[in-house]
């Protein structure tokens, strides 16, 4: 367990121990899913939190809402700035009630893109939680054959007490290399139309045929307005920035139907 330091307004505590650190009202536990993790891959930090207080706690997860910096090899610190969150996010809150604990997974996307192999700290820092943590974690080289054993584990095992499992699902799906996440990302997809919203900017990112050919299928499943118009959005956005004459003449094909 990282060494962990909980800062209040009139208190600082620190603690080191196979528990988590507490203060008197919230006990945040926070390690990583993974220890090591193959270049390409994003790492997940599995989070606790305990309510210890006589009332409810709202945790707000806007954008942003959690501060990241990796430390790599040779000592060289980056700062994370998260992307702006597709639609209209404004934030999310998950209410923690008194005396009951909660976990949430986080995926931070950044880590997919760490090509060095070696030891890596990550420095996650939560405001709202007074949290600073140092978390210790390994790059391996690149393999793609672990990569999409790792991500057929993940699409097959959400985890059951996450309300927002799906959406874990598709945050580790779009940090995958496209090449490794794509199928495993319209796979996630067919099952799940309103994931849509979250991947949408994902598939034109990658614009290859592989994208298209998912987004014209998912437009062919997709009943509901809103998912279909996202589909068509992307479709149109793609259309209008490739390239390839077949790929053109396909999309046109595909939103005429």
């Amino acid at each position: 367990m990282p060494r962990m330091k909980l800062l209040c307004s009139t208190a600082l505590a620190v603690a080191v121990a196979s528990a988590g650190c507490s203060l008197a009202q919230i006990s945040v536990q926070v390690e990583p899913e993974r220890a090591s993790v193959v270049s390409g891959e994003p790492l997940v930090l599995d989070i606790w939190i305990t309510n210890r207080s006589g009332t409810d706690f709202l945790l707000q997860r806007h954008n942003g809402w959690m501060k990241r910096e990796i430390v790599y090899p040779d000592g060289s610190v980056r700062a994370w700035s998260p992307p702006p969150a597709p639609g209209d996010s404004g934030y999310f809150g998950m209410g923690i009630p008194a005396g009951e604990r909660r976990h949430l997974s986080v995926v931070s996307p950044e880590t997919a893109m760490l090509v060095t192999p070696g030891e890596y700290r990550m420095i996650v820092d939560s405001p709202q939680l007074h949290l600073s943590v140092p978390i210790r974690f390994s790059v391996l080289p690149y393999d793609r054959a672990t990569l999409e054993s790792y991500a057929e584990h993940v699409l097959a095992n959400p985890k059951p007490e996450e309300v927002e499992n799906n959406i874990t699902v598709i945050e580790v799906l779009t940090a995958l290399r496209g090449e490794v996440g794509e199928p495993y990302l319209c796979r996630a997809l067919r099952q799940d139309s309103t994931m849509i919203f979250h991947a949408a900017d994902r598939l034109e990112e990658l614009g290859d045929r592989g994208s298209v050919n998912c987004l014209i299928e998912l437009r062919q499943l997709y009943s509901a307005r809103d998912e279909r118009n996202v589909v068509d959005s992307v479709l149109r956005r793609i259309d209008a920035k490739t390239r390839d004459l077949v790929l053109h003449s396909e999309i046109r094909e595909a939103l005429r139907r």
